[in-house]
């Protein structure tokens, strides 16, 4: 076994010591499952070159995690080459990469808005979770039936027209359609649409039914007062009119003194 001088100055041990290190001294202990030394020499004899991760020991007892590149160079002596390359860097990366995806994977499916992301082909190929509860399908239904949900959502075809116009459109702008829901419930939803340079489409909606009612029951109040205010104002007018006629009447049936 031999090692360069830059092997050893990443583990922190002499050429001697290094050859006294075991498998068992060297790997991390979940890493040795993976593939046993015998195996790895086996492939190798075969003629395979194996790419492997692993985590080397130093030997101040920290793990570095390491890329071995392990090829057989003398099959007649049964020597074999392992190139090994610091992969700190690489996996610090991932892991920082992974705990950031799982930020915007929260974030996304707990937004109180419906998000979908809709291919050049016109199919959804992600949606969150508010997206789910509002329409009523799942991701994974979509998905399994090939399920056209701008059909689903919008039966009408000249109405569906308008609605894939404003997709094509992206151009960011919230707009408001009636959309039918898996349960056949229809509701008022707001939506606005944005495209990335890949070409997918997401579409950004809110369910406003309930805001809409609300709207509406504020428009037929806000009617019903103004009616109740004009008949206040006629009666007032007419009460100011019946004094005036009585004072007239009075008038003309009192003589002059």
């Amino acid at each position: 076994i031999n090692a360069n001088q830059r092997l050893l100055k990443l583990l922190g041990y002499d050429l001697d010591e290094f050859r006294r290190l075991t498998s068992q001294d060297l790997i991390h202990p979940e890493d040795l499952g993976h593939f046993s030394v015998e195996e790895v020499a086996r492939r190798c004899e075969s003629g395979e070159t194996l790419v492997l991760d692993r985590r080397y020991r130093r030997k101040d007892g920290v793990y570095v995690p390491v890329q071995l590149t392990v090829r057989m160079v003398d099959p007649v002596n049964g020597i074999i080459q392992a190139l090994v390359r610091d992969i700190t860097e690489r996996k610090r990366a991932e892991e920082n990469l992974i705990r950031q995806t799982e930020v915007l994977q929260k974030v996304f499916d707990n937004l109180p808005v419906m998000i979908g992301f809709i291919g050049a082909d016109g199919r959804h190929v992600l949606v969150n979770r508010e997206w789910e509860r509002c329409l009523g399908w799942s991701l994974d239904e979509v998905r399994q039936n090939g399920l056209d949900v701008f059909a689903e959502c919008y039966p009408d075809p000249q109405y569906r027209q308008r609605v894939l116009q404003f997709v094509a459109d992206s151009n960011g702008e919230w707009t408001d359609f009636r959309t039918h829901t898996k349960s056949g419930r229809v509701i008022e939803t707001s939506w606005a649409a944005v495209r990335l340079t890949d070409g997918t489409t997401i579409g950004i909606g809110q369910d406003i039914t309930a805001r809409k009612a609300a709207a509406a029951a504020l428009k037929v109040e806000h009617r019903k007062r103004e009616r109740m205010e004009a008949e206040l104002r006629l009666a007032q007018k007419l009460e100011s009119g019946g004094q005036l006629a009585a004072g007239i009447a009075h008038e003309i049936n009192t003589p002059m003194q």
